[in-house]
């Protein structure tokens, strides 16, 4: 399996964005470091995206959605060139965010997912889909993995220690849910409909890559190409260069 940390990836400029025909870009943070641009994201969003925060019955799980759709909005808008407020959404049926055909001049494709209060966005030109876990050491994994994964990915993982045997569950949790993210069918499209014991996703770039010790994630990429990864930590001096960039828009 391929793993990686993100601290050796190449990183990405912040002026301006570009992506080449394989380029594959990765950003990532904790949105508490971005609770001060509150005001500022609740000025871009939407007003479904705004009733929706509305809704969440505690208040960090609304922060962290405006957080996470906020500067969501703002790195579109660099490689888009538009006004954040501008971006158009529409959602296929099981809930997947895809940009508006009017909106998207550069045919770009994009994904994210948050766990507890890191969140990732991916972004390229083909097809994509990312996954985020925190590793946590729960006794019933070769329980879930005999329920939800393949066969020979569950007798696999019996034979491992303990520790690989925590660490290998999460690569290949995080795959198979970044893999059906990609597709657009998310968990209910079956976390057995991808077998990572052997090459049955030979059409795809799909890989493992660490934040820290406590996090794991995936990315995977529909292209049989070999991608060049790029990535950039997202802190409150990159959030500002970003709305800086469009200030001229």
């Amino acid at each position: 399996m391929t793993f990686w940390d993100l601290q050796s990836w190449q990183k990405i400029s912040t002026l301006p964005f570009f992506l080449l025909p394989y380029d594959v870009h990765l950003f990532y943070g904790n949105t508490n470091y971005f609770l001060d641009f509150m005001p500022f994201f609740q000025g871009i969003l939407s007003d479904d995206e705004l009733d929706k925060a509305q809704s969440f019955k505690f208040q960090e799980r609304c922060n962290n959605y405006l957080v996470n759709k906020g500067i969501l909005r703002v790195i579109l808008a660099n490689y888009l060139l538009i006004k954040p407020d501008d971006i158009l959404f529409f959602y296929n049926d099981k809930g997947k965010p895809i940009l508006d055909f009017s909106i998207n001049n550069i045919d770009l494709y994009f994904n994210l997912s948050h766990s507890k209060t890191y969140i990732i966005y991916g972004f390229s030109l083909f097809n994509l889909g990312v996954d985020l876990e925190k590793i946590e050491d729960n006794d019933n994994l070769l329980g879930i993995a005999k329920r939800f994964f393949v066969q020979e990915e569950y007798q696999y993982l019996q034979h491992l220690k303990r520790e690989e045997q925590v660490k290998t569950f999460y690569q290949f949790w995080t795959k198979k849910e970044a893999y059906l993210k990609a597709i657009g069918e998310g968990l209910s499209g079956g976390l057995d409909t991808i077998n990572f014991c052997n090459k049955s996703h030979s059409n795809w770039q799909i890989n493992n890559f660490s934040v820290d010790d406590n996090f794991l994630g995936a990315i995977a990429v529909e292209t049989q190409h070999k991608c060049n990864y790029y990535c950039l930590e997202l802190l409150p001096e990159t959030l500002e260069q970003l709305i800086l960039n469009l200030s001229n828009l």
